[in-house]
């Protein structure tokens, strides 16, 4: 099982990155906006796994990225920050109600599963663009970006997680 979940990862680990340099970051909605979908990684990732080990993962994840995106580390910087957070995001989403030792959510409702998506995303998006802007006197703009690319990415992660099997 756990050979077999690492396997999933690493298919997952190179596909995001294929579907996010050739695809997404050639996807410019409004001139402006891109979805980020790297850490749906972080949304699949097995929780009996170390918390060090997916905080690597999710480094080089995000580093890969951002050397085929010239962002210099910002999507590293992120989702390590994430990857440090994810305990704590995944205990305000699903509470006592997650079996910790598979990651197939059993017991949880679609909703729950959405909303942990969904801050996954806007914590990503909202890192992301404090670190390109780095300019508090422009808030609402880090704002702006944050709330439009976040709903970007949630509708184009929802179709990416319809596409891919569970089992891959």
């Amino acid at each position: 099982m756990i050979t077999n979940d690492i396997g999933n990862l690493a298919f997952r680990f190179i596909g995001l990155i294929v579907v996010q340099v050739l695809i997404l970051n050639n996807l410019i909605v409004f001139g402006q906006y891109i979805p980020f979908i790297p850490v749906l990684l972080l949304f699949w990732f097995p929780m009996y796994i170390p918390k060090s080990i997916m905080m690597v993962a999710a480094f080089f994840l995000g580093l890969i990225i951002d050397v085929f995106t010239d962002t210099v580390a910002f999507h590293a910087f992120s989702l390590s920050t994430i990857a440090y957070l994810r305990p704590g995001i995944l205990k305000f989403c699903f509470g006592n109600n997650i079996e910790f030792q598979n990651n197939h959510f059993q017991g949880t409702s679609r909703a729950q599963r959405l909303s942990f998506l969904f801050i996954l995303l806007s914590l990503e998006a909202f890192l992301f663009f404090v670190l390109e802007i780095f300019n508090f006197s422009h808030i609402l703009l880090i704002f702006n970006k944050t709330v439009l690319t976040t709903f970007l990415s949630f509708g184009v992660s929802l179709i990416v997680i319809s596409i891919i099997p569970r089992n891959i």
